[in-house]
């Protein structure tokens, strides 16, 4: 395959040496910046015998090296930070040699970056990697460099780091990138129901992942974000997460997540409750993995506060914008990761069905203006059609039915996974400028939550610095590293499950599963009379069906069947000792936890 080496510019003349296996490619790069590898190969990166850096593996998805993702020894960062290091980040330093030797500079901007005739053995060993250097020191290195006849091969004109990492941001824009957006616009703005979004997103990162001399971290970011979006609009997820606060009223989920990308007010949040088999824990699962993964990509992309995506129809997306889309991917890895750890029972208990009844007596009624009082008569009510949920319609049947519900799989991969999503998540929370999204008295509150949970996660005893979550309810304290343990973790072993049926309110009839079809919820039909001592209906003894507007009476008919709610017996007691593993809310003289109040 063919990839390419680039910086402000592409770049010709560097040293390649990739390996993959026994497959092992060797050479420079050409004008285009290109050069041909095996797909998988791990290459350093070099100027004349001097390495620059170590690129992670190669593929058609990455093949766009950009010098800001090299590092010296080829490992990724085990825990995420910001490059921290001002100008003088290792990065920044490659950038400014290979911009400063740079002979094409003086006379072809738009050109390669042509370092074909430096002398590698005149760079300074320790140019890359020095810490106890400063700027003007290491501009001072770049003019000792020769070219190998001897002349200044920086002719008297260095780029400094702070000046050269703006150059890689700012240098030049993508093409490939520039057409993505714009189709993303287009979708954005078009009737999303006459498009076949899925092709249209495959037709964009196709585009995307060509190999051209276009900007490397713009296309990097963008695919990114597309694969968050990709992942969000798979049918497992996009039913358990959703989104508010979009700008747009769309009724699938992939342009809500490409909506989400641009658009400050647009939050994730948790749907209603679904099921989790086996295989849908795994597509759960599968689905984390990819947000974390792409989460981690669009952080290695844009690094730090001096990239962005400066494109017109974005607005200019910021690392500030980055680490937001970064937080809302981990969020929504850590909450489907908890979701499929849990067993929660086949869908069809959470999936709503449709009930007809061909005749159901009700009552109807409506206040009499010229007779000043209100008038109630029976009624039968044809072909009448319903909307039920199986879970809240007969969750004691439900949980006779499931004597798993709530356990907790028996390999931790779901958890251990949910606790990594947390992990990633917490550095990148406490890089954003929570300003933008609230004001200043509740940023520095959730900066306090932020380091607590920061330092919990980083203990080794999670009893000893524990989470501490401060609420108008009182304090909490949590120990997440036993949350996040199939051993010590809460299910449906933390509390003794009494199911006790059905009792209807007042005594009045019995369960009835027909009748609570009718409003998804449980219900007892009964024969009492519905009225009360002044011949009105009592509300006590009905529930609303329906109602609509009667043009005739001029007034609003409401219409009720005689039933009332049935009271699920089903009994949860808390057992304290495995639920204080998890979280308590005090500690007594002794030092024991005190246990809270459910």
């Amino acid at each position: 395959m063919t990839a390419v080496f680039s910086d402000s510019r592409v770049i010709e003349g560097a040293g390649f040496n990739c390996k993959n296996g026994d497959t092992t490619e060797a050479g420079t790069t050409d004008s285009k910046g290109e050069m041909t590898v095996a797909s998988g190969s791990v290459c350093t990166m070099s100027l004349d015998g001097f390495n620059l850096g170590i690129t992670q593996p190669v593929t058609a998805q990455n093949s766009v090296i950009s010098t800001m993702q090299l590092t010296e020894t080829g490992q990724r960062a085990t825990k995420r930070k910001n490059s921290g290091n001002g100008s003088m980040n290792y990065n920044a330093r490659v950038s400014s040699l290979l911009q400063s030797v740079d002979a094409n500079s003086s006379f072809n901007s738009y050109g390669s970056i042509d370092t074909r005739n430096v002398k590698g053995d005149t760079i300074p060993t320790d140019l890359l990697t020095n810490p106890d250097i400063d700027e003007d020191e290491f501009v001072a290195k770049l003019e000792t460099i020769e070219n190998n006849d001897g002349s200044s091969a920086t002719g008297g004109s260095t780029v400094p780091p702070s000046e050269a990492e703006g150059n890689v941001r700012a240098g030049y824009e993508s093409v490939a990138v520039h057409m993505a957006i714009s189709k993303i616009k287009v979708l954005l703005e078009s009737d999303i129901t006459e498009l076949h979004l899925e092709n249209e997103l495959a037709d964009i990162r196709h585009l995307l992942e060509s190999s051209d001399a276009s900007n490397g971290y713009h296309k990097e970011a963008l695919l990114a974000i597309l694969e968050i979006a990709e992942v969000l609009n798979e049918p497992e997820v996009a039913e358990r997460i959703d989104f508010e606060g979009s700008l747009f009223d769309y009724q699938s989920i992939l342009p809500k997540a490409l909506d989400f990308a641009f658009n400050d007010e647009a939050e994730i949040v948790l749907s209603e409750a679904k099921g989790t088999t086996d295989d849908i824990a795994e597509l759960l699962f599968e689905s984390a993995n990819r947000l974390i993964n792409a989460s981690e990509k669009l952080s290695k992309a844009m690094p730090s506060e001096s990239y962005i995506l400066p494109y017109e129809e974005l607005e200019g997306f910021t690392y500030q914008d980055s680490l937001a889309v970064q937080a809302a991917a981990l969020q929504a890895a850590n909450t489907i990761s908890v979701m499929s750890a849990y067993q929660l029972g086949d869908d069809k208990y959470y999936i709503p069905q449709s009930h007809k009844v061909d005749e159901l007596p009700a009552y109807e009624s409506w206040y009499d203006y010229e007779l000043q009082r209100y008038i109630v008569q029976p009624v039968i009510l044809k072909n009448f059609e319903s909307e039920y949920i199986q879970l809240t319609t007969d969750p004691v049947d439900f949980l006779n039915s499931n004597s798993t519900l709530l356990s907790l799989r028996s390999d931790n991969k779901y958890l251990n996974l949910a606790k990594q999503a947390l992990t990633d998540s917490v550095p990148v929370m406490q890089a954003i400028d929570l300003e933008r999204f609230m004001s200043a008295e509740e940023a520095e509150e959730f900066t306090k939550i932020l380091t607590s949970l920061d330092n919990h996660l980083k203990s080794e005893d999670g009893d000893a610095t524990p989470f501490v979550l401060d609420s108008e309810d009182g304090t909490y304290y949590a120990n997440l590293h036993a949350f996040y343990d199939n051993n010590t973790g809460i299910d449906r072993n933390s509390f003794s499950i009494t199911i006790n049926g059905y009792s209807c309110r007042d005594d009045l009839g019995a369960y009835d599963l027909d009748t609570s079809k009718l409003l998804s919820y449980p219900l007892c039909p009964h024969d009492e009379s519905i009225l009360n001592d002044w011949g009105n209906i009592d509300y006590r003894k009905t529930q609303e069906v329906g109602y609509y507007f009667n043009e005739n009476l001029g007034t609003h008919v409401y219409q009720d069947i005689a039933a009332v709610p049935a009271r699920d017996n089903t009994e949860f007691t808390p057992i304290y000792d495995r639920i204080n593993r998890v979280i308590w809310c005090d500690e007594d003289e002794a030092g024991n936890k005190v246990s809270c109040e459910f």
